[in-house]
């Protein structure tokens, strides 16, 4: 699965990424490709979603907030999403096609998301985008709008959870 960086230390992953292992790691990118154990998650309640904190340098992601002009809807929006779809890099151009409810029978959950086709891979030769859960939506300015929750793959389509599921978790840690 993929988790990205959000604010000063918090990153945000998808919950079935994270929830039934039982330790969490974050491999470092430095010569000796370390791993640090994260000593605590937190899990969404309604949502597909988990968050951690982890300190390093990297840059991190401007995540808007739910309230903001042109976030409650994304007619005609493309965006892509990047992760480690079988466990090597790679990403997803997507376009946006509607809200809807997702079921998800594991964790007792039914969220609201939304759904997005998926316009092409790289790498081209992917037939699941399975490792990008997790990983963050973003759109052509660079915001993320969006988390990775659901691959279709008979449909060719993706979920993401939506941002007011987002902004609850980020203010949940922010307490």
């Amino acid at each position: 699965g993929t988790a990205f960086k959000i604010g000063e230390n918090l990153w945000i992953t998808a919950r079935h990424v994270i929830n039934d292992c039982n330790a969490v790691y974050v491999k470092k990118q430095n010569p000796k490709l370390e791993y640090k154990l994260i000593s605590e998650v937190f899990i969404h309640p309604t949502s597909d979603m988990a968050a951690f904190y982890f300190s390093n340098d990297s840059d991190y992601f401007d995540l808007p907030n739910y309230d903001e002009k042109g976030y409650k809807s994304f007619l005609r929006t493309n965006a892509f999403s990047v992760g480690y779809p079988s466990g090597k890099p790679g990403n997803i151009r997507l376009s946006y096609l509607g809200k809807a409810s997702l079921r998800n029978v594991r964790y007792e959950l039914i969220e609201p998301v939304f759904v997005w086709s998926i316009l092409g891979k790289t790498p081209a030769n992917l037939m699941s985008v399975g490792g990008i859960s997790g990983g963050p939506l973003i759109n052509k300015n660079g915001k993320v709008i969006g988390v990775m929750v659901s691959e279709q793959l008979r449909r060719g389509t993706v979920s993401t959870a939506d941002l007011q599921s987002t902004n609850w978790l980020i203010y949940a840690m922010n307490q």
